[in-house]
């Protein structure tokens, strides 16, 4: 007994010394969710070969704007901290309240969809808020595991706050990838209403709520988006972060996550990333809409 007593006192001794930064890095605040997640699985581990990465364009016509929301209409991401006070909020849609650790600088994106997402490292989950307006209501809670695969395990399943039913943190360029030059995952992806076709596919497990009324083409929620990994991502671009999207739709893919916008492709970034550079690579980025490819997924529902 007197052994197991030492051990105990080491063990809590150990925990004790433990640093902020532990505290604060335990959760996959980086990158969140499995390895088997489809958001950090590549394209060559679910058996794709480049010709099926090359098939036909995605979009009939060229008439396509892109975009990259940003500050506005994307989804900022924090990190709850030792020491941040718990807030309780109130999710007036499902009428019930959390309660979480809440960051003092944390508030929703700006735009109508007011997303905002929380990870709380201590407990491993990502709370996500659409509708967020401050200091403490939202119209939608979504508490997702931040070790998880990130989408519904089944059809009709809504794991998070977006429109396909997974979790609207994933997919986002994050600003320290983009000091890295890399992003090794798949990335979010909006397309207009008047795109969409009612009827999701993988790994979408829903749709917007009038889908039958308001979608007008013929690309399910949850579609697959890539590039012909066999082009040079500098013949098509030339600033760093449209370098490293094409880079990431060849070796990762997108999933469309949500509608938006008029005649829209739309990715996004977190808003700490340089507005100069988003700018910079939306004026460029319209070069890539001829090489984008919808693929059918390896996996179905």
């Amino acid at each position: 007994m007197k052994n197991i007593g030492v051990i105990l006192l080491s063990v809590i001794s150990c925990m004790l010394a433990l640093p902020a930064s532990a505290y604060e890095d335990k959760g996959n605040f980086r990158q969140p969710f499995s390895v088997d997640s489809p958001w950090n699985k590549p394209l060559a581990a679910y058996g794709f070969n480049s010709s099926e990465l090359s098939r036909n364009s995605m979009f009939a016509t060229d008439n396509i704007g892109v975009a990259i929301n940003s500050d506005t209409w994307s989804v900022p991401f924090y990190r709850a901290k030792r020491g941040d006070s718990v807030r309780k909020i109130y999710c007036y849609a499902q009428d019930h309240y959390v309660s979480l650790p809440f960051p003092a600088d944390a508030e929703p994106a700006e735009g109508t969809d007011g997303h905002m997402s929380i990870m709380v490292p201590r407990e491993g989950v990502i709370y996500e808020f659409y509708k967020f307006e401050l200091p403490d209501r939202a119209k939608l809670c979504k508490i997702v595991d931040a070790s998880g695969s990130g989408v519904g395990a089944k059809r009709g399943q809504i794991l998070g706050a977006r429109a396909y039913g997974g979790s609207a943190t994933a997919g986002l360029i994050r600003n320290w990838e983009v000091r890295r030059g890399r992003v090794n995952h798949a990335l979010a992806i909006a397309v207009s209403k008047e795109l969409l076709k009612q009827g999701y596919v993988y790994p979408a497990s829903s749709e917007d709520k009038h889908s039958a009324d308001t979608y007008k083409g013929d690309i399910p929620m949850g579609s697959l988006v890539t590039i012909d990994p066999s082009i040079r991502p500098s013949s098509l671009v030339s600033q760093p972060l449209s370098i490293l999207i094409v880079k990431a739709l060849q070796e990762y893919g997108g999933y469309i996550v949500s509608a938006g916008g008029t005649n829209k492709f739309i990715l996004y970034s977190d808003p700490d990333v340089s507005k100069d550079m988003v700018r910079a690579s939306v004026e460029e980025l319209q070069s890539i809409v001829p090489y984008l490819k919808i693929v059918e997924h390896k996996v179905v529902w």
